[in-house]
């Protein structure tokens, strides 16, 4: 009798385990699973007709080119924003230097977003016209992912929430930001509409 109930309870002992074994490779299943599933991508929202809204908006330029408020009026046309007020301003040597400093790489351009909701767009000023409009397709993908509350920034703190996730950015490289890597991948369709747009804007200015 103490034969048998020792055999029954090592066979109780026995399944249990491997109900803890099916549990496990489930759980490990689900996890690679939800490790390896791509996040879904960020598709830009382009009108299917392009409308000018140029009178609706307030961009104020304070940079030495003067078609620098041309390039943000298309771009933003192009993303479909009516009224923003924007203003455009050089990029301080300062800022430049304790980027390069940090990161090594050299700083472009630059976008706050005020507490009025209007932003600030700061532009290297001495880029060449196609480096100002690849600068400005990038910072406007930045106001599209601000809008679209993607990404929501505290200036008084290193951490910000990109797709509700939390992100120390001291500890995180540049190259590794993901709202980087979206504003790179995002802006060279932007770029190529800004280029065609500006130069059939170009062309009906001079006819």
């Amino acid at each position: 009798m103490e034969k048998s109930n020792i055999i029954n309870r090592f066979i109780r002992i026995f399944d249990w385990k491997a109900e803890i074994k099916v549990i496990f490779l489930f759980l490990l299943f689900f996890i690679i699973l939800f490790l390896t599933t791509p996040t879904k991508k960020i598709v830009t929202h382009y009108p299917n007709s392009y409308t000018d809204y140029t009178h609706l908006r307030n961009i104020k330029n304070k940079t030495s080119h003067p078609m620098l408020t041309d390039y943000v009026n298309i771009g933003l046309n192009e993303l479909g924003y009516t009224s923003c007020n924007i203003n455009i301003l050089k990029l301080p040597s300062q800022i430049q230097f304790y980027f390069y400093l940090n990161t090594g790489l050299k700083l472009n351009g630059l976008i706050s977003k005020n507490i009025d909701n209007s932003y600030n767009i700061y532009v290297n000023n001495n880029l060449s016209c196609k480096e100002l409009l690849q600068t400005l397709s990038h910072e406007l993908i930045h106001l599209d992912q601000h809008q679209r509350k993607l990404i929501q920034i505290n200036p008084n703190s290193p951490i910000l929430k990109w797709r509700n996730k939390e992100y120390n950015t001291k500890n995180l490289k540049y190259d590794n930001r993901p709202w980087e890597s979206d504003a790179k991948q995002r802006s060279i369709e932007l770029n190529k509409r800004m280029q065609r747009r500006y130069l059939n804007y170009k062309k009906e200015i001079k006819n």
